[in-house]
């Protein structure tokens, strides 16, 4: 195999308009596909870099209750009271977390500018599984009485990028809407929060929400205001339809509770529908991902229009390949006629092609992180997606290649394997005639 390796590679070099317009064009194709997969791999399949990310789930109910609701996304909002109940009851579970966003002002070193931030319960961290690049990261002893934990965690980005990755920030004082804020930590890189397309840049205690936002200060105390998402961890082994079926003898008794609080319905029809309301576990794996259901169908879209620009570049590199392979048939017939192998010489061709299909997918790789750049560049990514080439994409690309050098060197090496070989010697030996005379 090292031996037609070696002649692979010494006729390629003696061919180098062929070899780099064959590499060119796979180059192109394989990259366009490859910048495609990129995005559609983290938009569809990559889940959250948390700790066991597919025991994550996410609270949904179908009915909306009285009262006010205010959410940056389209999943289920619940009240703070509830989640608390949640929270405190719900021992099926293996913890049950918070979060809802919001913009502030984060003023530091002179400077005030609007950020996002993830207001989270004491435990966020420690449920997912995400650990402090630097300093620490909230726990639940963070979560005391509203207003007793003026504590804020950066996310890595923020760190970097307004803080230049100093360590001197740790245990300083930053402004958040005129709130004197502690920085405790920085979050782990990676990490940008569970909600996709939304990377918060800070993230601040649930119970600070009165002294961030003080026009909203009821609602830590009201249940009739609807704004946090409610995840949990579900206890290994359990499935989400056991889970909802356990967590509904905790629940039903708190809607009963809160009906009660919440005081009479106007009739009881609608006390009916309130205390009929279930809970459902949804998969969270991907958090909760609103950019799945925005730009699948132009993924899609795209990554069949590039899967034609492949195929385009396929079919040019057969046609490239069939007529190399016809303009060696003397080489082939004499090999053949010496008395060598017809599988030697296909696994040659074959070899020729694949190393033609590795080294455009190589080149293909800059292709798609520049392709990948551009094109986050033109949505104007806030820093959710990436164009990093990771160890997923370079095994996409690298399957892709091999795949393309087997599927479309395969027929041009058994058509050129099977020379006529009396026609091709006849003409041999009548040049070789000519020549003489």
């Amino acid at each position: 195999m090292w031996n037609d390796l070696r002649f692979v590679l010494r006729t390629l070099w003696r061919s180098p308009m062929f070899t780099t317009v064959a590499v060119l064009s796979l180059a192109l194709g394989i990259g366009a596909n490859t910048s495609i997969f990129s995005l559609l791999d983290q938009v569809m399949f990559r889940s959250l870099p948390v700790r066991d990310p597919s025991g994550l789930v996410v609270f949904h109910r179908e009915y909306m209750p009285p009262g006010m609701a205010t959410a940056d996304n389209h999943e289920t909002v619940f009240s703070y009271p509830l989640y608390e109940d949640v929270r405190d009851r719900a021992t099926m579970l293996d913890g049950v977390i918070a979060r809802a966003g919001a913009g502030v002002n984060l003023f530091y070193s002179g400077h005030t500018e609007r950020v996002a931030a993830q207001l989270v319960s004491g435990n966020f961290f420690g449920v997912l599984g995400v650990q402090a690049a630097r300093g620490r990261v909230f726990t639940p002893e963070d979560e005391g009485a509203p207003g007793s934990n003026p504590v804020v965690v950066l996310s890595y980005g923020t760190w970097q990028t307004r803080f230049g990755g100093s360590d001197s920030i740790l245990n300083r004082k930053v402004n958040v809407n005129g709130q004197p804020m502690v920085v405790l930590g920085v979050a782990q890189p990676g990490f940008h929060g569970v909600l996709a397309g939304e990377p918060p840049e800070i993230y601040v205690p649930l119970n600070m929400m009165p002294q961030v936002t003080p026009r909203l200060d009821r609602f830590l105390l009201d249940r009739r205001v609807r704004w946090l998402n409610i995840f949990a961890r579900l206890k290994p082994g359990m499935s989400p339809r056991r889970a909802e079926a356990a967590i509904d003898t905790v629940y039903h008794p708190i809607i009963e509770q809160e009906l009660a609080q919440l005081g009479r319905p106007r009739n009881e029809r609608e006390r009916g529908r309130y205390l009929a309301q279930r809970l459902q576990l949804l998969d969270a794996a991907q958090g909760i991902n609103p950019m799945r259901t925005q730009w699948q169908t132009p993924l899609l879209a795209l990554m069949g229009m590039v899967g034609l620009v492949l195929l385009i570049a396929c079919a040019n590199l057969a046609g490239l390949l069939a007529a190399r392979a016809a303009a060696r048939q003397k080489e082939i017939a004499i090999r053949l006629a010496l008395g060598a192998g017809r599988w030697p010489i296909i696994r040659q061709l074959l070899l020729e092609g694949g190393v033609l299909s590795i080294a455009g997918g190589l080149l293909g790789l800059l292709v798609a992180f520049w392709t990948t750049r551009g094109l986050l560049w033109l949505v104007e990514d806030d820093g959710w997606l990436s164009y990093s080439i990771d160890l997923r994409l370079l095994g996409f690309a690298m399957a892709l290649s091999l795949a393309t050098g087997v599927a479309f060197g395969l027929i041009p090496a058994l058509q050129a394997a099977r020379p006529d070989l009396a026609p091709v010697l006849k003409g041999m030996a009548a040049s070789v005639a000519a020549a003489r005379g």
